[in-house]
């Protein structure tokens, strides 16, 4: 079926391009992102900034170490972790949770460490996992021996080297080495002892009181966990742990230390996170960012935050009054603010959270949880929620941060911030969930450049904010096209009905035979659907005038004509009577014939006004339609004996209302019709049958057939359509319309058509039959 391109498709098709303004509002919002981008990086330069700021020109927080960055390796060089909870010397584990993870780990395998036990060991080797921390003005260090066979010295023997021992080489604040042993006789507590200044032999030592712990023998081997004053060690540290098979045999079969303890240029160094400097980072706390202080060889000297939580945006309790008081504090905001942006408080063990936020970036979660829900918060909650949950990019704070415990950094633009240059940066995180921004701000004294401080954030603020403008400008949009269609389809549908009204009327206001039907109803509307109302109604107005005016020009043309057609008749007549030769007689001949037709053709023309009056006055009656056709075969056998009438009229008795005088004068039309276009010898059929409930009156000939595009022009008034052997008969064409206007008074049909054989012509008239 062909598609109908009408009014409300167009308009529909034009409606469409409100859904344009969604896509403009994206991008609106996509260049507010990218401003948001750009403040935000001029915001965390700033911060990175202030914070260096407060650190140039203090050469004691900072160590003067020039070891080139490439010569720093894990495990060799250590990093003292901060230690939150306090420590005490059992020599258990547990105390160690918060960086159980963050261990070296040593054996006679490997000689490259790692942070984890990830290398398979046999059931004989000797190895042992260290930690190290800090808390109040000691280092903590935890060692976790595997050894299968352990030996305590005799507690009678004086070498404390036979056995199973830990040395402890360090520099002094003045830079020269120390170097300090472990030995035990038992389980419990020890202190250290001290080597002789300048000698590698453990002769002469002396008791270090300083340096304390616990030795705990375990069935895996032992553990050993002590503690020394921060105030011995400078900026180079390493252990070695020495094991031997058998008691007082004076060998040690196994030697694995950190670095070479011997020679303090080879010994490892030593990273301590200054306090003092994450004294400075925690004023800047309220930014929620995490901030980074790095020395030359990027390693981490101190560091605040949690990135989860660093997502660019104030807290929530700055917007509750403006003066960062909290006894306002708005629920619904802290859960749009603070949760939405992926608030995280995990601990130290756990680096992927589960804490996704992709839902509560919408700032009505919790502002409607008191109230009726409405009709926009359903639609908003079962539709659009889900949408936008599908089409827009959510803050997923489940992202793993791989940095979280780094003791060094290695960054491009901390390269480029020890040049002396601030820069920023975004950068994917390992797992790509997040885009993380990093600025970083060189640190001044004297002149040279001695660390960067670093500050990160997540994109996730921008994202919620992006997220909120883009559904509530969608929302208001949404609600904008939604009403904006209803009212233009209500509209146009008022529209499309007053033209189907209009169209309506034009049909229904002229009948079959074009003749007015009815009046035309104007509209009352001043716009211009009205106007083209009442001006069609004008014109329908003025057209019935004018079919009135035609359909009464007959009459009166034969009413005024028959005057002068009586004296020229007469005129001729006493001509005719008069003396006059052949030549003349002819004349006269001549002109009496076409005064007869004259007369006919004024005859003709008031018929069928004559007739329309009469209808207008008739009376019906109950007649047998059955009698009344046999009745006038009679008469048509005797009025035209050159033809041959077949008739099969049934044997039933066919009860129709109506007036006979009519019906009489609608068979003598179509009877002529018959006669005139039949082939001479053949015969005219009329039959009558019942159909439902309607009497059916055929009446076929044979002769010419009908164009197929004449039948209806039939039954109009003023046509004829005759062969060229015909045309010098009269013939106004006023036979069948006549013959309509009588089966029309009747509520009959009336058609004609060629019949199935295509040897003639067939006309079939319904009448219908009175109910019995």
């Amino acid at each position: 079926m062909r598609f109908k391109w009408g009014l409300r498709s167009k308009l529909l098709t034009l409606s469409s391009l409100l859904l344009l303004l969604p896509w403009f509002a994206y991008q609106f919002v996509i260049e507010m992102e990218n401003f948001l981008r750009l403040g935000q990086q001029q915001t965390l330069l700033g911060t990175t900034s202030a914070v260096a700021t407060a650190l140039h020109e203090r050469p004691s927080l900072f160590n003067e170490d020039d070891t080139p960055i490439a010569d720093f390796k894990k495990g060799h060089d250590l990093y003292v972790y901060d230690l939150k909870d306090p420590i005490l010397l059992d020599g258990n584990i547990k105390d160690w949770t918060a960086i159980k993870t963050l261990n070296n780990s040593y054996s006679n395998a490997i000689h490259s460490n790692t942070t984890s036990e990830t290398t398979q060991h046999n059931q004989d080797d000797v190895r042992f996992n260290q930690w190290l921390g800090k808390q109040g003005g000691y280092l903590y260090a935890y060692f976790e021996v595997f050894n299968p066979q352990p030996v305590k010295r005799e507690s009678i023997s004086s070498s404390i080297t036979d056995n199973d021992h830990l040395i402890i080489a360090m520099s002094s604040p003045q830079g020269e080495l120390q170097r300090y042993i472990i030995s035990v006789a038992e389980d419990g507590w020890f202190n250290g002892y001290r080597y002789p200044q300048h000698s590698i032999y453990a002769t002469n030592v002396t008791r270090e009181k300083s340096i304390q712990g616990i030795w705990k023998s375990t069935p895996q081997g032992y553990n050993i966990e002590l503690r020394l004053p921060l105030s011995l060690l400078g900026n180079k540290l390493g252990f070695q742990l020495n094991t031997s098979s058998t008691i007082n045999s004076g060998n040690i079969d196994n030697s694995i230390s950190t670095s070479n303890l011997l020679d303090i240029n080879k010994l490892g160094s030593v990273l301590i996170p200054s306090p003092e400097i994450e004294n400075i980072l925690l004023a800047m706390s309220h930014t929620r960012s995490r901030l980074w202080v790095v020395d030359r060889q990027q390693r981490v000297i101190a560091k605040t935050g949690d990135i989860h939580q660093a997502t660019g945006t104030w807290p929530s309790d700055y917007y509750s009054d403006g003066n960062n008081s909290t006894e306002n504090y708005n629920g619904a905001e802290k859960n749009k603010i603070s949760n939405g942006y992926g608030a995280n408080k995990d601990d130290a063990n756990n680096d992927d959270t589960n804490n996704n936020v992709s839902s509560s970036s919408r700032s009505n979660t919790d502002e409607g949880i008191n109230e009726p829900s409405s009709f926009w918060s359903t639609i908003e909650s079962l539709i659009l929620s889900p949408l936008y949950d599908l089409l827009l990019d959510k803050p997923d704070n489940s992202f793993i941060d791989a940095q979280k415990n780094a003791t060094q950094l290695d960054y491009e633009l901390i390269d480029e911030a020890l040049t002396g240059k601030a820069a920023t940066q975004w950068r994917l995180n390992s797992d790509q969930k997040v885009s993380i921004l990093s600025a970083a701000h060189p640190i001044f004294i004297n002149g040279k450049v001695v660390g960067v401080v670093l500050a990160e954030e997540t994109n996730h603020g921008i994202l919620t904010l992006r997220n909120q403008a883009l559904e509530k400008m969608f929302n208001v949009l949404i609600a904008i096209i939604f009403i904006a269609g209803i009212l233009l389809f209500l509209f146009i549908s008022t529209v499309v009905k007053r033209i189907r009204l209009l169209r309506d009327q034009s049909e229904h206001i002229l009948d079959n035979n074009g003749r007015l039907n009815g009046e035309f109803k104007p509209s009352q509307h001043s716009d211009e659907i009205g106007d083209l109302s009442r001006s069609m109604a004008d014109m329908v107005k003025r057209l019935g005038q004018y079919h009135h005016y035609v359909e009464q020009l007959s009459a009166r043309l034969s009413h005024e004509l028959r005057t002068p057609v009586a004296v020229v008749r007469s005129s001729l007549e006493n001509l005719a009577l008069l003396p006059a030769n052949d030549e003349q007689q002819k004349y006269i001949q001549r002109s009496q014939q076409g005064i007869i037709r004259l007369n006919k053709i004024l005859t003709s023309m008031s018929e069928a006004s004559r007739i329309e009056q009469s209808l207008e006055q008739g009376e019906k009656q109950t007649i047998d339609l059955k009698m009344l056709i046999n009745s006038c075969l009679q008469g048509y056998d005797m009025i035209y004996k050159q033809s041959n009438f077949i008739e099969d009229l049934g044997e039933d008795s066919l009860l129709v209302n109506a007036d006979p005088d009519f019906l009489v004068q609608l068979l003598d039309k179509i009877i002529h019709n018959a006669v005139e276009f039949s082939s001479d010898g053949k015969a005219i059929s009329v039959s009558l049958t019942k159909k439902d409930s309607a009497a059916v009156l055929t009446i076929e000939n044979t002769g010419p057939l009908l164009a197929t595009d004449q039948q209806q022009d039939l039954f109009q008034s003023m046509v004829s359509i005759r062969p060229s052997s015909q045309q010098h008969d009269t013939h106004l064409g006023l036979g069948l319309y006549i013959a309509k206007m009588i089966c029309d008074y009747h509520q009959a049909t009336l058609s004609i058509d060629n019949n199935h054989q295509l040897t003639g012509v067939i006309v079939t008239i319904r009448f219908p039959l009175l109910a019995l």
